[in-house]
């Protein structure tokens, strides 16, 4: 019998409120299952969201226990601390990495927690200008996994921090928001992005100009060489083997076509050394008597000339000797 064919039953028939009551009242096995859907719906009231003044609790419990370790073990290199009573609004002061274009730099970073913290992450952004290949040029929105889809509850906003300087130290320009640092980075070209990383640096993080005696920028020797430098590379080592080929082959020549000089049995017998010559000189531009016509033979000047080095080369042998 339908609920609705029940009480038109109890009303044609005139009976008592007493009696529909307890006739109407379920028993057995229907009240076993009415109680356990009534105690399953408390339970997901209790898991839903709606009541989100236990979550905030446990994220703001957790932010003053952040801070009581930030107190605790300060770190040189960032100093971490929230906007006044607000433990959902942080600010975080970065020094530059070394051997960075960014290092004696102090950047300024934002960090709003959500209420959901730490089971959602931070929203964390540069507030100074940064020229970084993974940092929004403009809203200083910064590209970082841990932000996203691989953070973890046991992050902590100092671990963050620590991220973030990895970053600054090693970028990955394969996932750009700065797209002309990327390229930069991906064409190999460290030099201008050195140059503007540490243009802006100075400009708006108070970075120092690198001294005299830096290597600036310093290059990783370790890294891995592209297309273009592998056959730079290729070209000078050739070049070193031909120029060390050339020079051996250079050397043997010579060797070869040195004046040994006179023979050692000449040597042996004791013959008194020539005395040396004065080097024969060209006659004077227009004293050529053999010519009689006031000018050098250009000819005979050149034999003159080579016979006179021919002479002084012989004298220095035997004075050698």
């Amino acid at each position: 019998m339908h609920l609705e064919s029940f009480f038109d039953f109890l009303r044609y028939n005139r009976l008592g409120v007493a009696n529909s009551v307890a006739l109407a009242r379920p028993r057995g096995a229907s009240a076993r299952r009415l109680e356990r859907g009534a105690a399953h719906r408390v339970a997901l009231v209790a898991a839903s969201p709606a009541a989100p003044s236990s979550v905030a609790m446990s994220g703001r419990s957790r932010l003053a226990k952040e801070l009581k370790e930030c107190a605790r073990d300060p770190d040189p290199t960032i100093a971490l601390a929230p906007d006044g009573e607000n433990l959902f609004a942080w600010t975080a002061t970065l020094m530059g990495p070394k051997d960075t274009p960014f290092e004696t730099g102090t950047f300024v970073v934002k960090m709003r927690v959500p209420d959901s913290y730490p089971l959602a992450p931070p929203k964390a952004r540069f507030a100074t200008k940064i020229f970084h290949p993974n940092v929004h040029f403009k809203t200083g929105e910064i590209c970082l996994d841990v932000l996203k889809d691989q953070w973890s509850p046991a992050w902590t906003l100092h671990s963050v921090c620590r991220a973030i300087l990895a970053l600054m130290s090693s970028p990955e320009p394969d996932s750009p928001l700065n797209c002309d640092a990327g390229n930069m980075l991906r064409a190999r070209d460290d030099l201008a992005y050195w140059s503007m990383a540490r243009l802006y640096s100075r400009m708006h993080a108070g970075a120092a100009e690198p001294g005299p005696d830096a290597y600036w920028p310093p290059i990783d020797p370790n890294r891995e060489l592209d297309e273009y430098e592998k056959a730079d590379e290729a070209r000078l080592r050739e070049r070193e083997r031909a120029d060390a080929s050339g020079s051996g082959s250079n050397r043997r020549r010579d060797e070869a076509t040195e004046d040994p000089g006179p023979p050692p049995a000449a040597r042996e017998k004791g013959k008194a050394p020539m005395e040396p010559m004065e080097p024969m000189e060209p006659p004077a531009r227009g004293d050529d008597a053999e010519t009689g016509t006031g000018t050098t033979d250009p000819r005979a000047a050149a034999a003159r000339a080579a016979a006179a080095r021919l002479e002084a080369a012989r004298v220095g042998r035997e004075g050698r000797e």
